[in-house]
């Protein structure tokens, strides 16, 4: 099977922007979080005010002793606050049924055929278990999960409580799961339905933060482009509708959704990282799924023939074509542009 000219995949995950506010101890009413702008009163430090590649820089003590104005955003809770809260709703569908556009009908059913035998052996529940541990675990908070206090998320449906999980720090990739493993398989058994049918699942998921006087909030950072950063436009954060007349900060539905889909762990990798076409890590500006070792999207995508005839007659597992298929179709939960460039071009 070949990669068409024209082939594109809706995502079956739809998260919101992930909305910050604060309550104080004696009223409901919602609070935004701060916004702070300062300058940074800092020395040189970059390689390149001292350093050549192979050299040292004819420069002057003063020169490097001298102080540098940075512009920062701080972002805190009220003085008078209490609580700190994050939340967001998530909708699932089964956009991996079929591609959302193509220009080969024979390629179409291949992955038509493709969802439907993952289906049959059940695959859909182990990526369901997957997405359900990061939403319980708030690897969608990323670093505001770093509290003293336990933090409380609950999760609702259709306005009625589902689900409420204490200190969920104490949740790991691997462990921690005792005291809630009934409120992980319901989590599960709910995505494993919405990816495999055609139904839609709303969910409102929300985490409860004890917030300490002034404390840090770290919500997405807008990326600037080229021009404006040579223009020196200065650092801003996301921020959304609080009420009518407020604005506060928040997690775009991107960085919301890169927490939730951190699950590829088949390939060697120390812990899981986000589910991408060259399994990008960002932290270590490396990617470890590139067309050398074959394992990106654009390699396994023409397999999917053999990939049907691997699940007639092969339950999954975790042997390695187990863990190909898993990521292909991760990846086509997540949706996105995988078509080839035109040969002429």
């Amino acid at each position: 099977m070949d990669i068409p000219l024209s082939l594109s995949y809706r995502g079956s995950l739809r998260p919101s922007d992930a909305i910050f506010y604060c309550k104080s101890p004696d009223s409901d009413i919602k609070l935004p979080v701060t916004i702070v702008k300062r300058i940074a009163n800092s020395s040189s430090s970059a390689f390149s005010e001292g350093q050549r590649d192979q050299s040292i820089k004819d420069i002057s003590s003063y020169h490097l002793g001298r102080t540098q104005l940075h512009p920062t955003l701080y972002c805190h809770v009220p003085y008078e606050a209490k609580w700190l809260y994050c939340k967001f709703s998530l909708k699932f569908l089964f956009e991996s049924r079929k591609p959302h556009a193509h220009d080969d009908l024979k390629v179409s059913k291949y992955l038509q055929r493709f969802a439907k035998s993952y289906k049959d052996r059940n695959g859909y529940h182990e990526l369901a278990k997957r997405y359900a541990k990061n939403i319980l675990r708030g690897q969608w908070l990323w670093k505001n999960i770093e509290s003293d206090w336990p933090i409380t998320l609950t999760i609702k449906r259709r306005g009625n409580l589902l689900i409420k999980v204490k200190n969920i720090q104490c949740l790991q990739w691997s462990d921690g799961w005792e005291d809630y493993q009934d409120e992980l398989d319901e989590l599960i058994d709910l995505i494993d339905t919405a990816l495999s049918s055609t139904g839609v699942i709303t969910l409102s998921i929300k985490a409860k933060i004890r917030a300490e006087k002034l404390q840090e909030v770290l919500p997405s950072q807008l990326v600037h482009s080229e021009a404006e950063r040579r223009a020196g436009k200065e650092p801003t954060v996301a921020e959304t509708s609080l009420n009518s007349e407020q604005m506060t900060v928040c997690f775009t539905k991107y960085k919301v959704g890169a927490g939730i889909q951190l699950i590829d762990d088949w390939i060697d990798t120390e812990d899981p990282i986000r589910v991408s076409e060259y399994g990008a890590v960002h932290g270590l500006h490396i990617a470890l799924r590139t067309p050398r070792n074959k394992q990106d999207v654009y390699s396994l995508l023409p397999k999917v023939p053999f990939y049907i005839r691997f699940l007639r007659y092969n339950k999954l597992g975790e042997d390695e074509i187990s863990n190909k298929i898993h990521y292909l179709m991760s990846m086509l939960i997540k949706g996105g542009v995988f078509n080839r460039k035109s040969d002429k071009a």
